[in-house]
């Protein structure tokens, strides 16, 4: 559930299982919700109504400049979309520099952005207002024993098409550029072989990265994390998802890592000026 809600400059990335209503950032009864500058790296496997980043939209959603790479999969009936997996209740949908990238399977109805809209009598019951400057892999995997989603002409508003794009130039700065996004405050990219990544978490020290081969092993309890292999003592810095630091002290093998919540963390460890980037799940 989530409303009255604006998410900024945020990402969401692992695996996100689920029967109905299964979101990479809201699974349904989503209204007044806005998300932009975000994006969504998840391979969602669900029942039904799957979705980049709403499960099931509830009524008036914004997403701009934001982007959804994985997969999702609705294996039994109903929706799946690259941003909305349903439309299912009455609301105002904008969509604006939105970028499917990933792969996308249900049943009924997919869509590299959304998945379908309700409707009532032959009538659709989200107003889909803003469309525009929205893009979509074209080699991304499509895949209905149902039909395709297809954007309405009928109805008001500001709307066109979603865009092809060949992988390569997914992975370029200026198919970006082109459709709004800022990469001077919010956006940086590796030229060519990685897609955009947020600067709010690269000024934070933390890369997107992972150090696979380390000398550091990772226990958790609770809220806490125990980080073994460290020779005497090292600097620690844990961050959560958005880059904002939730503990920082110089820590030795035995000291426990104290973080406010369950959920994935960033872990900076600097020992006799090396530094070590791990990701860390803190879930029991």
């Amino acid at each position: 559930s989530c409303k009255n809600t604006t998410i900024e400059e945020c990402f969401v990335k692992g695996e996100i299982k689920g029967n109905d209503h299964v979101g990479g950032f809201v699974g349904g009864n989503s209204d007044n919700v806005t998300i932009k500058n975000s994006y969504a790296d998840v391979t969602i496997n669900a029942g039904q109504q799957a979705g980049g980043f709403f499960g099931v939209t509830a009524g008036s959603v914004t997403v701009q400049n934001s982007y959804y790479t994985g997969s999702i999969s609705a294996v039994s009936r109903g929706w799946a979309g690259g941003v909305i997996g349903l439309i299912d209740k009455t609301g105002d949908i904008k969509l604006s520099g939105c970028v499917s990238i990933g792969n996308l399977s249900s049943v009924e109805v997919t869509g590299y952005h959304i998945g379908g809209n309700m409707k009532d009598n032959g009538v659709e019951r989200g107003t889909i207002s803003l469309f525009l400057h929205n893009l979509y892999n074209i080699d991304a995997t499509l895949t209905t024993n149902g039909t395709q989603w297809v954007l309405p002409s009928t109805t008001a508003g500001v709307k066109e098409e979603a865009t092809p794009v060949f992988p390569a130039n997914l992975k370029k700065q200026s198919t970006y550029t082109a459709i709004g996004w800022d990469f001077s405050n919010v956006w940086s990219i590796k030229e060519g072989t990685a897609y955009p990544q947020l600067k709010n978490l690269q000024t934070s020290g933390i890369s997107e990265n992972t150090i696979e081969k380390s000398k550091y092993s990772i226990s958790v309890s609770d809220k806490k994390i125990y980080v073994s292999g460290i020779e005497n003592e090292a600097e620690v810095t844990a961050y959560n998802l958005n880059g904002q630091v939730v503990f920082q002290s110089v820590v030795t093998s035995s000291s426990a890592i104290l973080v406010p919540h369950k959920g994935l963390y960033l872990l900076k460890i600097v020992e006799n000026g090396s530094v070590t980037s791990m990701k860390v799940y803190c879930g029991r």
